[in-house]
């Protein structure tokens, strides 16, 4: 029998965090639940009273017709939150479904409890037993049991979907009615980390079950609920504040009230997040056809109206450009000096000028709050003559590369297309001739995702704080198959990275994260290009706003000030 402790994963497995990222010392006096709900059952007669008099909701005053539109530009796939692994979709499922762990502020240092009443963790790391709270209950009314989480997490696993991989090597079994055991192939102390990202929701296990779901062994094959949850699964099968009422994935996604919602109920009755470009989002902002704007970006924030309400913060996101590595794809970027070209050719100052105020160079692919980050005297500079000798050496000559990216998507406020053409015309100066190939955002998704871009440009969002996320980088994983980077190519940057998500000390595994990184800047695929910051806008009405470095808005927790 392994000695478990009980704790709520303090000191162990803290990250060492920028205080700029979550805000700084404003977050200090953020309450904490217990203080929103001590407060609430203290006035709560007077609350009621007063929502029944100007004709709102006891919930937190908002009249029954108030409708909250957020405009987001879109990069949603699916309403099934066990195959969803986009930003959009991390908006959503925070606010229709509850995990065993998250953040309820913007301090990602420590994940909280939300399903999970508390936990033990073996001292090497692969054994994790979570009491399950026995007073949470789906959106139909359905009490949420051990039976559910287990199935929810096994289901992650087996659908070998887009989020599957942030469980691999891990197995979750029912222990008690209100008691799970997740044990884990090797020693992962990121694993708590792991479980607020929203991928991990817990659903009903009955209902998703009826409806084509499946948690066991061939769920990739057998598991045909999507279609279900993304037309037909109005309510049911999750336990957040919200239930969707409509689905569109190019156009909006309608959220009611969860009338059964087992924690406090949100302000806002009904909630329209719609699929809208920045530049549009700016206009509708200040025109009243919404209330909340996620995607403007630094340079278009000046000009706007005082009158409106803006909460920004450093983002936990990277975007980036790779050379694909599979000769089949391009015999060109897989060409060292051809890469050492790119990765000393790009001008990244100039690149970082394009994402405006608060953003930086990206100097590795962990943003600079997360443990593992390399510091800023450790960003790759210009080096144009090196730059021209490397590409002298390829041999490529006027071949062209083309580099994709995403037409139709804007996140953090930045388009993909002034990124592209900057690196385009720094990439000019060496020689290289960059081809640029815009495409729709589930165009080049697809492509993205089957590998066969020759060189693409793409953000990576912190889905959960965690250094061990960003292993999809690693030859063999996620990221790495995506850039071409197979199974067994650069050993020894895989290693490093295996090495340094099984060190439970958090010092010695921070450091050994840096030498990973060291190693990808080095001989990797990927040229890291900034670390945007991000600006929500909203009207005055739309209260508690603020940015939030893993789910970007928490939905549930916004009021209404009217």
């Amino acid at each position: 029998m392994r000695q478990l402790r009980l704790r709520w994963f303090a000191p162990l497995l803290a990250l060492a965090m920028v205080a700029a990222a979550c805000g700084g010392a404003d977050d200090a006096d953020t309450p904490e639940p217990d203080d929103t709900e001590d407060g609430a059952s203290e006035d709560g007669d007077d609350a009621d009273d007063d929502a029944d008099d100007d004709g709102g909701d006891a919930a937190g005053g908002a009249p029954d017709d108030a409708q909250l539109v957020i405009d987001r530009s879109f990069d949603l796939r699916t309403n099934d939150p066990h195959r969803q692994f986009e930003a959009t979709g991390t908006i959503l499922h925070h606010a229709t479904h509850d995990t065993l762990l998250g953040f309820p502020t913007t301090d990602i240092t420590e994940p909280q409890p939300v399903i999970a009443e508390s936990f033990e963790v073996s001292e090497d790391a692969t054994e994790f037993v979570f009491q399950i709270r026995d007073d949470v209950v789906f959106s139909d009314g359905t009490p949420l049991t051990a039976a559910d989480v287990a199935y929810s997490l096994q289901r992650i696993v087996n659908l070998a979907g887009n989020p599957s991989f942030i469980m691999a090597g891990t197995t979750t079994e029912q222990t008690g009615d209100f008691e799970v055991t997740i044990t884990t192939d090797e020693p992962n102390p990121g694993l708590p980390y792991i479980l607020t990202n929203s991928s991990t929701a817990i659903v009903n296990s009955e209902l998703v079950t009826e409806n084509g779901g499946s948690a066991d062994e061939g769920a990739s094959e057998a598991d045909t609920a999507e279609e279900w949850f993304n037309t037909a699964s109005l309510a049911g099968h999750g336990s957040g504040p919200y239930v969707v009422e409509s689905f569109d994935i190019e156009t909006e996604v309608v959220l009611v009230r969860n009338e059964n919602y087992w924690g406090e109920a949100p302000e806002w009755p009904r909630v329209v997040l719609r699929n809208n470009e920045a530049a549009t989002q700016r206009l509708n902002i200040q025109s009243g056809e919404s209330q909340l704007a996620l995607d403007i970006s630094g340079d278009d924030l000046a000009g706007l109206p005082d009158s409106l309400t803006f909460a920004g913060a450093p983002a936990a996101v990277t975007f980036f450009v790779f050379a694909n590595q599979n000769p089949e794809i391009s015999e060109v970027t897989t060409n060292p000096d051809f890469m050492e070209a790119v990765r000393y050719g790009i001008d990244y100052d100039a690149v970082a000028e394009l994402a405006g105020e608060n953003a930086r160079q990206a100097c590795g692919l962990l943003p600079d709050m997360l443990l593992g980050a390399i510091g800023d005297d450790e960003c790759v500079t210009r080096d144009l003559d090196r730059a021209i000798e490397a590409f002298e050496r390829s041999g490529v000559g006027d071949t062209p590369v083309e580099l994709e990216y995403p037409s139709d998507f804007s996140a953090n406020g930045l388009t993909f297309g002034p990124l592209a053409e900057r690196v385009q015309a720094n990439l000019a100066e060496v020689g290289i001739n960059i081809e640029l190939a815009p495409a729709p955002i589930a165009t080049a998704l697809d492509n993205y995702r089957n590998g066969v871009e020759e060189m693409g440009l793409w953000l990576w969002n912190a889905g959960y704080p965690e250094p061990s996320y960003y292993l999809a980088f690693s030859p063999g994983e996620l990221v790495g198959l995506r850039a071409g980077w197979a199974e067994g190519e650069s050993p020894e940057i895989f290693e490093l990275g295996q090495t340094a998500s099984q060190i439970v000390d958090n010092e010695e595994r921070g450091a050994a994260y840096q030498e990973w990184e060291r190693a990808l800047q080095e001989d990797g695929p990927y040229f890291p290009l900034i670390q945007p910051s991000t600006t929500l806008v909203a009207d005055p009405i739309v209260t508690n706003v603020e940015f939030h470095p893993t789910y970007i808005v928490d939905i549930g927790k916004l009021g209404y000030g009217g």
